[in-house]
């Protein structure tokens, strides 16, 4: 998928927030019919994980994947999904840790990992627009209660990893 552009994103997210609610749930349940293994790593334990610091801050998590999904509208079916999923989460949480100095590991492997992190992020088309606009809805919803503020960083992480997942799944295709 290309990369889109801030005013294309709001174009197609303003489309999204005025869907009635019955759409929404349709929309949710065929995604979960169709694409199981991804439905299951945005909506199980990441919330779970962001509930424990603030349940406010899951539940603006779980709105914000749904207008990915909305962006995103039908990632292809690709063959062995389970198996695209569960590696494209275990590269990047080991990309992520290479960019936290307080994660111990060789530096020659740091160093290797963050530089395929750039280059697979710049490979794949990441969507800068659209992960600025997350961060900014993150940071707008957390700035309203200051509780909120323990759960910025996490969410905005597992919103990265959605979108990456959502860009593995189209770049992979074929």
């Amino acid at each position: 998928m290309r990369a889109l552009s801030k005013k294309e994103i709001n174009r197609i997210l303003a489309k999204g927030r005025i869907l009635p609610e019955q759409e929404v749930a349709a929309i949710l349940d065929e995604f979960q019919e169709k694409q199981p293994e991804i439905y299951q790593a945005i909506y199980g334990e990441p919330s779970d994980a962001i509930a424990e610091d603030n349940s406010e801050m899951a539940d603006i998590y779980l709105e914000l994947c749904f207008y990915v999904i909305w962006i995103y509208r039908k990632p292809p079916v690709v063959p062995d999904r389970e198996q695209l999923v569960l590696n494209s989460l275990s590269l990047l949480d080991l990309e992520l840790k290479s960019l936290c100095d307080d994660m111990q590991m060789d530096e020659a492997f740091r160093t290797n990992l963050q530089k395929r992190f750039i280059d697979r992020s710049v490979e794949a088309g990441v969507q800068i627009e659209l992960l600025q606009y997350l961060d900014g809805e993150v940071r707008k919803y957390a700035s309203f209660k200051e509780e909120r503020s323990a759960a910025i960083d996490l969410t905005n992480s597992f919103l990265f990893i959605v979108v990456r997942l959502m860009d593995d799944m189209y770049n992979r295709k074929n």
